[in-house]
């Protein structure tokens, strides 16, 4: 499983240093976001870090900080698009609900990508403190839903990976099981013939 052995994720522990416009991603740890049986775990996929906004005078940091999440997501989703149809490939072309709830997760992260790249637009042309609150807000709020769909679109490759292994894994005992039935049928109608043959 290459994906979930090199995947970074969101945390809802927070580093040790506080600083004006924290990285959710400083806080990343090794986690999964499944539950026991190898489902989303909501609970954990919800619990993300809000940015720390900074002040108006500060406002560059955010920014800069914004720029980087979104091109780090575009990254992942990239990523997990790659995955996506790598797995597929090995399943030879047949898509299940697994893969339709996979592509479902990049579909909501790019249009919280967009939706964030939009109010990043929208800070970089504020010039007044007022108007930067509003902005900010908005796209602190943006940011969490952001991370959101990460964390899900994270337990959706790690899904896949699983539901691949498994249904490679269980075809892979169907044929051996087949081949085994066909001999035995085989050598079964051998005899048979042997029988009828005696007489």
């Amino acid at each position: 499983m290459y994906y979930s052995a090199n995947r970074r994720s969101q945390s809802a522990h927070p580093p040790s240093s506080s600083r004006a416009a924290r990285n959710p991603d400083a806080a990343s740890l090794a986690a999964t976001f499944l539950d026991k049986n190898s489902r989303p775990n909501f609970r954990v996929i919800r619990t993300v870090i809000p940015l720390e906004l900074p002040s108006f005078v500060q406002a560059p940091a955010l920014i800069t900080m914004l720029k980087s999440q979104i091109a780090r997501r575009k990254q992942f989703l990239e990523s997990s698009n790659a995955l996506g149809e790598d797995l597929l490939k090995r399943v030879g072309g047949r898509r299940d609900a697994v893969f339709f709830m996979h592509s479902n997760a990049m579909g909501e992260l790019k249009q919280a990508i967009s939706e964030l790249a939009g109010l990043l637009h929208q800070l970089e042309l504020v010039y007044d403190p007022v108007a930067y609150g509003k902005v900010s807000v908005r796209a602190q709020q943006a940011d969490k839903r952001a991370q959101m769909s990460e964390n899900l679109l994270h337990g959706r490759n790690e899904q896949l990976e699983r539901h691949v292994d498994h249904a490679r894994t269980t075809g892979f005992r169907e044929r051996t099981n087949d081949a085994r039935r066909r001999l035995a049928e085989k050598d079964e109608a051998s005899r048979a013939l042997g029988v009828w043959r005696s007489y």
